[in-house]
């Protein structure tokens, strides 16, 4: 469990950090990106500016979880992989292992509400394509440290990464289509089902 694994002074900053998350959405909702300071955020949040900037880099960042902790998730359940393990089993397991972690801990609670932030505000969702690509670059690595491969040269590491951003991307899109009502977790697994198929043949 989440909370069970951290201490008295990081569950305070978890909190803290996520009055935060929730405040700069719904100010995000309600008024708009750019007509909403950071000031409006910190006094709905009842923190500091320096408090806000102690966690965050940006206005933007604000409305996202924190990046580093859920990228070591992904990094540590890639190498946790089985040797005999199939790669395309190693990546969907990496991906339902951070959904998981978000549902546990709630980073995905307003997901109708930042859905449509991102595609009404362009800024969050240049934000959030760069936050992906940052991430995309680290499970490239891990991928080519365990394939044996160059990430230069080879195009697997990076094509399995992508395809694995595809199919996560994909359930998301058709939550939001059919609305939040649905099981997200149950959509990636679909979309997972769906790419194997293609990703058979790649591994053989």
């Amino acid at each position: 469990m989440v909370g069970a694994e951290l201490g008295l002074r990081e569950r305070k900053k978890l909190r803290t950090r996520q009055a935060v998350t929730d405040a700069a959405v719904r100010l995000f909702a309600e008024k708009g990106f750019d007509a909403t300071t950071v000031e409006e955020i910190c006094e709905r949040a009842e923190v500091s500016p320096s408090t806000f900037f102690r966690y965050f880099e940006s206005k933007e960042a604000a409305a996202f979880p924190e990046e580093e902790p859920r990228v070591r998730i992904v990094e540590d359940a890639l190498r946790a992989r089985p040797a005999d393990e199939p790669f395309n089993v190693s990546i969907r397991r990496a991906a339902l292992a951070l959904l998981d972690y978000d549902i546990e801990s709630g980073k995905n609670r307003d997901v109708d509400v930042r859905m449509d932030l991102l595609a009404r505000e362009p800024a969050l969702a240049v934000f959030s394509t760069r936050m992906q690509a940052r991430a995309a670059e680290r499970f490239t690595a891990v991928v080519a440290e365990l394939l044996g491969a160059d990430a230069a040269t080879d195009l697997r590491p990076r094509l399995l990464v992508n395809l694995a951003f595809a199919a996560v991307n994909s359930a998301w899109a058709t939550l939001r289509d059919r609305g939040p009502e649905e099981d997200l977790r149950a959509l990636t697994v679909e979309a997972f089902d769906v790419l194997d198929e293609g990703l058979a043949s790649l591994l053989a």
